[in-house]
């Protein structure tokens, strides 16, 4: 059942602010909030899934990684965040992974659709300590979010292929073909699936998004919104943080445009209800200068 609200009519709520993160080892923020009017969904059925669990090879997205946290003493492994290949030294992701991470050791899972290991021989997973972390200085943490960009340098240097290539990044937000793509869950009930996702989508005014999230906006984030193949709403959720925003350039060729960052959200016991507003996205044309100050060789077009 969809709750409709005019337009003209602003709503108070109580929401939850996440990252997407997974999994949550900090109860996320609580906070009143006056949301311009959307459409609300309401009702046990009311989760929305992501675009069907498909069987795209790697090849599709052949910069993205899967980061783990790695218990050497348990020979354990839980999933943590996603990430892209930007040079064949270095993961771009969130900084918002690392504020709760309870390890000191990570793996990070390359050319493969399986987030815990590699798939076949063109795939990798190489091992790597928190201390080659690099956080965007300007990163507020929460509730703001702003510059939510960290950059890994690992130990060695991949070797590419077919399934594994840097993905190149955006000087400017382009607008084609939209895409998330991570191991976040299908819907607020649903677990973690073990390959990627994705889905579709567009970019949401500035504005309208600003509307949208009031003083919980700033300006280094983009913002999308998403359909999934039946045409309800979805996008990234818990698990698909530091992944990718992608769209296609004027070449054709795929650029990421946005790192996954945050959404509102309010789940409660055995009803998903789930606020419709824009999904937040870092904005990489605006943290090129970090990156490159990490990552020199990282491709900007």
């Amino acid at each position: 059942m969809w709750l409709s609200i005019s337009s003209c009519r602003i709503v108070k709520m109580t929401i939850e602010i996440y990252g997407h993160y997974s999994p949550p080892a900090k109860k996320p923020i609580t906070k009143q909030f006056f949301i311009n009017s959307f459409s609300l969904p309401n009702g046990e059925n009311s989760g929305q899934e992501k675009v069907s669990f498909g069987d795209e090879p790697i090849e599709d997205y052949p910069s993205l990684v899967s980061l783990i946290m790695y218990y050497k003493s348990k020979n354990e492994t839980e999933q943590m965040c996603g990430g892209t290949l930007i040079t064949d030294q270095h993961i771009l992701t969130a900084a918002h992974c690392w504020g709760a991470a309870n390890t000191k050791t990570f793996k990070a899972v390359l050319g493969s659709r399986h987030k815990f290991h590699a798939e076949n021989d063109d795939g990798d997973a190489i091992e790597f300590e928190r201390d080659s972390v690099s956080i965007h200085p300007y990163y507020s943490g929460p509730i703001d979010y702003a510059h939510d960009t960290a950059v890994v340098t690992l130990p060695r240097k991949v070797k590419q292929s077919s399934a594994i290539k840097p993905i190149r990044l955006a000087k400017k937000v382009y607008k084609d073909n939209v895409r998330v793509v991570g191991w976040g869950r299908k819907d607020c009930k649903g677990g973690l699936p073990d390959r990627y996702l994705y889905a579709k989508g567009w970019i949401v005014d500035y504005k309208e998004c600003e509307k949208a999230w009031n003083d919980f906006l700033h300006e280094s984030h983009i913002c999308a919104k998403f359909k999934n193949n039946k045409g309800d709403d979805t996008g990234s959720d818990r698990g698909d943080s530091g992944g990718p925003l992608l769209a296609t350039a004027a070449d054709g060729k795929d650029v990421q445009i946005g790192i996954v960052c945050k959404s509102l959200k309010k789940y409660q016991p055995k009803v998903c209800t789930k606020v419709s507003v824009p999904m937040v996205y870092t904005k990489v044309p605006g943290d090129e200068k970090f990156i490159k100050s990490i990552a020199p060789s990282a491709e900007f077009v």
